[in-house]
């Protein structure tokens, strides 16, 4: 195994938006683009899949993952594969607490 297959980031995050803002903000294409990327596609179901794309100077990004788990207002697992000069794989998640949601972030 090298060490780029050994290294991984972890990051939790508790958000003070409801789970129902939260959850549509990551399936709710207009959402997506207004506030991570500028064109997004969306299939939003369990099995359902996901491209965003965004222009930078060093040249396009292309995200697309699968969405693993779909609980609406619950809990939703995402994978997300990052098309970039030097690449990228990651996972990503949420569930509900009550009036707040947590996220997390597999990297």
């Amino acid at each position: 195994m090298s060490n780029h297959e050994l290294e991984s980031i972890d990051v939790t995050r508790t958000l003070t938006e409801t789970p129902d803002r939260v959850f549509d903000a990551w399936i709710n294409p207009a959402l997506l683009q207004q506030w991570l990327a500028p064109k997004a596609e969306v299939d939003a179901r369990e099995g359902g899949y996901f491209r965003l794309e965004v222009a930078k100077p060093e040249g396009v990004h292309v995200v697309t993952g699968k969405y693993q788990e779909f609980k609406r207002n619950e809990r939703l697992v995402m994978t997300w594969g990052l098309r970039r000069p030097n690449g990228g794989r990651s996972r990503h998640g949420g569930i509900a607490k009550g009036r707040t949601s947590e996220a997390w972030f597999k990297h």
